[in-house]
């Protein structure tokens, strides 16, 4: 899980890496210092590149400096935090929101069909992410449940219907431009 560290040293959850997700690249591209702190919630394998092999690599190899600038403008970096964490957002949609985004990190696109994925995070990790307390979590959950929205079977979730999760959630999705012609 990726946390901000702000002026005050509070720590706000962000984001949740999965494999195969680079870290640490903003930073060194900006050469700025690093704004986030990665924690383990798992046991993980980590890579770690040091700056000057990498800079020489992607400077010898432009199909490799291609394609991590594909990676680079694909990756939302923070931007989820502040709807994960809007306080003008009813609990249970950001845990709607949350879910979309996991399902797309887990299980990849959303599609119209039911969806099953494993939770990558804790009821804690999810408590952070969504700015609630670990018990809200629960009766989230169950909530979801109750509205056919999700089943929960250990750390398996079942999205019967994404498109609902999506309404439901308030996620606006942008729709396709009609042609004026």
């Amino acid at each position: 899980m990726l946390d901000h560290l702000d002026e005050e040293r509070n720590h706000t959850a962000f984001r949740i890496a999965v494999p195969g997700d680079l870290l640490g690249f903003r930073s060194l591209f900006a050469e700025q210092p690093h704004a986030a702190t990665a924690r383990a919630l798992r046991r993980c394998q980590v890579n770690f590149v040091p700056e000057a092999p990498l800079r020489r690599l992607l400077e010898s190899n432009p199909r490799l400096s291609g394609e991590l600038l594909k990676i680079v403008a694909a990756d939302p970096g923070p931007t989820y935090a502040p709807l994960l964490r809007s306080p003008w957002l009813p609990a249970a949609s950001r845990l709607a929101h949350l879910l979309l985004i996991l399902h797309r990190q887990c299980a990849g696109n959303l599609g119209e069909g039911e969806v099953t994925y494993e939770l990558p995070v804790s009821m804690g990790s999810i408590a952070a992410l969504i700015g609630i307390r670990r018990e809200t979590v629960s009766r989230l959950f169950q909530q979801l449940q109750n509205a056919g929205l999700c089943t929960l079977q250990g750390s398996r979730i079942v999205i019967p219907s994404s498109k609902r999760l999506i309404e439901y959630s308030g996620v606006v999705r942008p729709r396709k431009r009609e042609s004026t012609q």
